[in-house]
């Protein structure tokens, strides 16, 4: 990955491709804040980048993991069941 060759450091875009939870996230502008775009206040929108909505990015990931330990703890009874 490329570095901001000023201070060496992971562009936004880049830290958020970086992370595995939430590399698919990032989005141009202020797009992924959705109807709360309106709320932010700065000088110049157009230094801003990019966003990423944490929440709805990770609740996927965080669903999926609740799905797979509720299907372990189904199976875990049917062995149970069945076997003793």
């Amino acid at each position: 990955m490329s570095k901001d060759k000023s201070n060496n450091q992971l562009t936004f875009r880049e830290a958020v491709a970086a992370t595995p939870d939430v590399s698919n996230g990032y989005q141009e502008g202020l797009s992924a804040l959705g109807r709360y775009t309106a709320k932010i206040r700065v000088p110049d929108l157009t230094k801003i980048d990019g966003s990423l909505n944490i929440d709805a990015t990770t609740k996927v990931l965080v669903f999926g993991v609740f799905f797979l330990y509720y299907f372990q703890f189904l199976l875990l009874h049917l062995y149970y069941l069945v076997f003793y």
